[in-house]
């Protein structure tokens, strides 16, 4: 879920809310939405955090104070903060916007008093249930690679597999970096490429390829959204039935399987 999402969820439930500042940042994934007055939250986060707060315990401290907590929350992997505007204190709204518009962190503001309860658990089941799809669609993929390794499919083919469970862009090249395949379509695409070589997308994701612990090549998956565990397992299991599709493992494959049902059959 990316924090676009988190907000269009938050109104589909009735709720008024606005972006302050982190524009460029709304498609930063959310790992899980958490409530906080706390100003020590920053030493309890894991990263991926969307913050949600009263402000409570904010509205007392100085300009630099707030930057400098509203900077250990970010540092701790927070990716924004959801403030509930206090009508008798609105200009912490204010200041918080300038600091997040300087740190170019994502703040949203509730206009009212919203159920953060009711927030919260809205996310969470949207999240469970969408890592719950996404890990059936990773185990139907397996299977489809696995066969489709077997039953000698070209990269091309296994790739098309791929993104037909897991939206995005595959390219397979050689140890030379030389295009051995791609999918959905027959060139990578321009931002593709661009991240390949910026390497730092939160939605890329690159395995090598390797046979008989030599690598052979590397595998590259751009998801639409920022990459999960389950997409990385994915790109795993993909380099792995890359390197059993190549021409000398998959004949001594198939000829393993061949002496085992010979022996069967004597």
């Amino acid at each position: 879920m990316t924090i676009v999402e988190l907000i269009d969820l938050i109104r589909s439930k009735g709720m008024r809310c606005s972006v302050e500042a982190g524009e460029r940042r709304l498609n930063a994934a959310v790992q899980w939405v958490h409530i906080f007055e706390a100003l020590d939250v920053a030493e309890n986060l894991h990263g991926g955090e969307f913050l949600l707060t009263t402000g409570y315990q904010l509205h007392n401290h100085s300009d630099a104070e707030l930057e400098g907590f509203a900077r250990s929350l970010q540092d701790a992997g927070a990716v924004g903060i959801g403030l509930e505007t206090n009508p008798s204190d609105i200009g912490l709204t204010e200041r918080l916007r300038r600091i997040a518009v300087d740190i170019d962190m994502p703040l949203i503001s509730f206009p009212e008093p919203v159920p953060f309860l009711e927030i919260t658990l809205h996310t969470h089941r949207h999240l469970l249930a969408k890592e719950s799809e996404k890990l059936r669609r990773s185990m139907n993929v397996q299977r489809q690679l696995r066969t489709a390794a077997i039953e000698g499919l070209a990269p091309t083919g296994i790739l098309q597999e791929f993104v037909t469970e897991f939206p995005g862009e595959m390219l397979y090249t050689d140890g030379s970096g030389v295009e051995i395949a791609c999918a959905p379509n027959d060139e990578p695409s321009q931002e593709f490429l661009e991240e390949i070589t910026e390497t730092k997308s939160s939605r890329l994701v690159t395995r090598p390829v390797v046979i008989a612990g030599a690598t052979v090549g590397r595998l590259y998956f751009l998801a639409r959204a920022p990459s999960t565990d389950i997409d990385l397992a994915a790109v795993d299991q993909a380099a792995f039935v890359l390197a059993l599709a190549s021409p000398d493992v998959l004949t001594s494959h198939k000829n393993g399987l061949f002496r085992m049902q010979s022996v069967v059959s004597v």
